[in-house]
């Protein structure tokens, strides 16, 4: 007879759900991110309030804070899945990278909205979307 207090708690340290799942929940999360940044680049217009353009630092902050805890935090579900492989985790800091620095360049177009430009945002919101294919092939 197994030891079912033993399979539940290898089940609780490797996380919830099984590797295939979390893979396929970790794709879920890349590709809501990649269409929230469609959605986007799609609609910035030539100029933009400085209270919306802070908006958008923030959520680019978040993406940060969000990808940097699925490869920092060892608790995390996704944590196991992407320092699996060398490729994931150097995509995963492409992504933190690309959206702090989005954050910052939404930031300082908060404080000098005169300085926004909707062309170079869509270019940087690009690399962002790029380090997320990277991910996502990675991960297919």
């Amino acid at each position: 007879m197994p030891d079912t207090n033993q399979e539940n708690q290898s089940q609780h340290n490797s996380g919830e759900g099984n590797l295939p799942d979390k893979v396929k929940a970790l794709l879920a999360e890349v590709e809501a991110v990649s269409a929230m940044l469609r959605e986007i680049a799609e609609y910035l217009p030539p100029s933009y309030p400085s209270e919306s353009l802070l908006h958008l630092s923030r959520s680019f902050e978040n993406i940060n804070q969000q990808f940097a805890s699925f490869a920092g935090v060892k608790g995390h579900r996704f944590y196991e899945i992407i320092h699996r492989s060398g490729s994931r985790l150097s995509a995963v800091k492409g992504i933190t990278k690309a959206a702090r620095n989005l954050a910052l360049l939404f930031e300082k177009y908060a404080k000098f909205p005169n300085h926004y430009s909707a062309v170079h945002s869509r270019l940087q919101i690009h690399r962002l979307q790029i380090a997320l294919e990277n991910l996502k092939s990675d991960l297919v």
